[in-house]
């Protein structure tokens, strides 16, 4: 029996052979065709997994922190909405005025902006002021000069009507006061002067019986005014 069997297989295995393995071989080749479908898929799953691993994470080395969340403040009111209430889409718009302000709100005063706006600043006004010269200390009157004897020591000028002449007057002590003489006068009266003294701030001059014959008073400088005895104009200076 078992003889039979393989001589059976062998008729079996030489019929597939004469029919140009066309249906004894097609298994194995599917079978071909599926191992390298296997190991192709395989490489493929390798490469993927390797470049899964080499390429960095971008996101791995980023910290991640809790967002932290809170409520804004509330808006300042405007149009009539007050502060801190939510925003309505819906709500209906505020009645305005016609003058387009919302009722409600206060009209636009312009006095009183006018007295709370800040005073305009101004230029400061240039000093047109001269400074003023310090006054002159006052002179004394020429009556209230005190005279002394030796302001009169020396020669002076001694005029009159129509006669100009001169008077020289000493410290030396003579009848009268001091010695005065004059040269070159026309008037009786003024050559006779042999004499002079100061009397109550005024210059007196004696004539040779020691009568006054003029007397003068200072009227400024080195200058004496005064008269003579009959009435004429007399003056000394130098």
């Amino acid at each position: 029996m078992s003889g039979q069997k393989f001589e059976a297989g062998l008729a079996k295995h030489g019929a597939c052979a004469a029919i140009a393995g066309t249906e004894c071989g097609a298994p194995t080749r599917q079978k071909s065709v599926a191992s390298r479908s296997a190991i192709a898929l395989l490489a493929a799953s390798f490469l993927l997994g390797a470049c899964q691993t080499r390429l960095p994470n971008p996101f791995s080395g980023s910290p991640r922190q809790p967002v932290q969340s809170g409520d804004l403040p509330p808006l300042s009111g405007a149009n009539g909405m007050q502060a801190g209430q939510p925003f309505d889409p819906n709500a209906p718009a505020p009645a305005l005025t016609q003058s387009g302000q919302p009722v409600g709100a206060q009209p636009f005063d312009p006095a009183a902006a006018a007295n709370t706006a800040p005073a305009p600043m101004t230029a400061p006004q240039p000093n047109t002021q001269v400074a003023q010269a310090p006054a002159a200390a006052p002179q004394p009157s020429v009556s209230a000069i005190q005279l002394s004897r030796a302001d009169m020591l020396g020669a002076w000028q001694l005029a009159s009507t129509a006669d100009t002449c001169q008077l020289f007057m000493t410290l030396t002590t003579w009848t009268g006061g001091y010695r005065a003489t004059t040269k070159g006068c026309n008037s009786v009266e003024l050559a006779n002067v042999t004499a002079w003294d100061l009397q109550d701030n005024r210059v007196v001059l004696v004539g040779a019986t020691g009568s006054q014959v003029a007397s003068l008073t200072p009227s400024g400088g080195n200058r004496f005014s005064g008269a003579t005895k009959s009435g004429a104009p007399v003056t000394v200076s130098r």
